[in-house]
């Protein structure tokens, strides 16, 4: 029988800069940015699956590093394909938006 595994977890606030911050005993205020993020493995295959949210109005700020990370995002679905390497392709977006700030 093949095995299944699943797991959550969410950054809240200036944690949301930092990849996989697993806690923190801040509270959630409105104006925060969350990122919440949902796995699985079922029999060696693996799955995840994450959203970025904002309580409340966005801020300037907010929508232009929103707009930016869209755009990382699709750039580097436009680099993937058959034979494609997750390196090649994060190398490709990073030197094209190193300047997008």
């Amino acid at each position: 029988m093949a095995s299944a595994w699943g797991g959550y977890r969410g950054q809240i606030g200036d944690n949301t800069a930092l990849p996989h911050v697993l806690s923190t005993e801040r509270k959630i205020k409105k104006g925060d940015v969350l990122i919440t993020d949902c796995t699985s493995d079922v029999a060696g295959y693996c799955s995840e699956l994450e959203r970025a949210v904002i309580l409340g109005k966005p801020t300037e700020k907010q929508k232009k590093y929103f707009e930016i990370m869209v755009k990382m995002q699709d750039a580097a679905l436009n680099t993937f394909g058959q034979g494609s390497s997750v390196v090649t392709s994060t190398k490709q977006v990073s030197r094209s938006h190193v300047n997008m700030e």
